[in-house]
C-alpha cells in the first residue's frame, strides 16, 4: 500500500463499527471499502459491525468497489466440522463481495492461484501457503 500511494483510513471502533461509519468516511479520493474479517482473535460483550449485503449496498450506492478479506480463506463451510461464525469465499462472493482476498496455510505449497466465476465476474484469489 505504501508503494501504491493509498491511504487506509479506519472507520469505527474496535468493538463497534457501524454502516455509518463506512459512509461518513467516503469522500471523493475514495476508491475501494475494504472489510477485514478478524480471523484469529474473537471480541464479546458490546460489539456491533455492519453486515455484508448492507457493505455491498453502499459500496453500490457510492459506485465503489468492495473488498472482502477473509483471513483464512476458507474454501468451504466451516461448520460441516465444528467452526461457527467462520465466513467462507464463496457466502463472500454470493452476497454481491467482487473482491474476496484470503489465505490458507497448505504445508505441501508454496503458492497457489485459484479462479472463481460468479455472476460474470472474475475474482482471482491468491492463497499465500506456508
Amino acid at each position: 500500500m505504501a508503494k501504491s500511494g493509498a491511504i487506509l483510513r479506519e472507520v469505527g471502533t474496535t468493538n463497534r463499527t457501524r454502516l455509518s461509519d463506512y459512509e461518513q468516511a467516503i469522500n471523493e479520493r475514495t476508491r475501494l471499502l475494504l472489510r477485514v474479517h478478524r480471523s484469529n482473535f474473537e471480541i464479546t460483550g458490546f460489539t456491533e459491525q455492519p453486515s455484508i449485503t448492507d457493505l455491498v449496498a453502499l459500496a453500490e450506492k457510492h459506485k465503489l468497489p468492495l473488498m472482502e478479506d477473509l483471513g483464512s480463506g476458507a474454501l468451504f463451510d466451516l461448520r460441516s466440522i465444528g467452526i461457527n461464525d467462520e465466513p467462507g469465499v464463496l457466502e463472500s462472493l454470493r452476497s454481491g463481495v467482487p473482491i474476496v482476498t484470503g489465505s490458507i496455510n497448505l504445508h505441501t505449497l508454496v503458492w497457489k492461484r485459484l479462479c472463481l466465476h460468479t455472476s460474470n465476474v472474475i475474482t482471482t484469489l491468491f492463497l499465500c501457503c506456508v
